[in-house]
């Protein structure tokens, strides 16, 4: 694969990624917002049965599909998700300029900010993928999560400004982990909840909505 890069705004208004942070097919960010309406569990988005035929959007595609055999979740298994009204809360991270209330711990490929938008938009997070990194990582830490099941509920979601140079349909996800118990070797055990958006477009700005996955460790408390 080659570089690609990947900014993420001040305006419209943004907040990246929200607690240590989860392996990404694609750099992140994220912000949380408080729902004006009520809002059913979004473990309903889908069946939950993995087959294309069992979710109907996906209906016509062969084999599984949410999730594939790979593990990804097809976009077709998040497409019935309906658009409820949500406000800002507050920003986890950015440019340093909003008082984000997320911290940048590390990477595994160059991580800049404040920087510049390939169109010339400023002040933004800037990422840029290596060319052999089959998933990017990207870590935060943060206090302001002081209820995790608000996010796997759908009472609160995950929002990211972002723009792209790397092809359309990428898959990122956000991870909740606790970093005390979230070892390399002892998978899912500290991984609270895990959240996944697409991209749709390419070398131009769009704000991606991350919906709620699944529970890795659902021993793991909520606080």
């Amino acid at each position: 694969a080659s570089p690609t890069t990947t900014s993420v705004a001040t305006s419209p208004p943004l907040a990246p990624t929200s607690s240590p942070i989860a392996p990404t097919a694609s750099p992140m960010a994220a912000g949380s917002v408080v729902p004006t309406t009520s809002l059913a569990p979004s473990s309903t988005i889908f069946s939950g049965a993995a087959e294309c035929s069992a979710n109907q959007a996906c209906v016509g595609l062969a084999d599984n599909c949410c999730p594939t055999v790979d593990g990804v979740y097809l976009y077709c298994c998040f497409e019935k998700v309906l658009a409820f009204g949500y406000e800002k809360d507050q920003t986890f991270v950015g440019p340093q300029v909003q008082g984000e209330v997320a911290q940048y711990q590390g990477s595994n490929s160059p991580y800049f900010v404040p920087a510049t938008a390939p169109d010339g938009s400023a002040p933004v997070v800037s990422y840029d993928r290596g060319n052999t990194e089959l998933y990017d990582l990207i870590y935060y830490q943060t206090d302001a999560i002081t209820n995790a099941s608000e996010y796997v509920s759908g009472d609160k979601k995950f929002y990211m400004d972002i723009y792209t140079t790397s092809n359309a349909c990428i898959q990122v996800l956000i991870q909740f982990d606790s970093l005390p118990m979230a070892n390399d070797n002892e998978y899912p055990i500290g991984r609270h909840s895990r959240y996944v958006a697409f991209t749709t477009k390419s070398n131009e700005w769009e704000r991606l909505e991350f919906s709620y996955l699944d529970r890795p460790d659902p021993a793991l408390g909520d606080d």
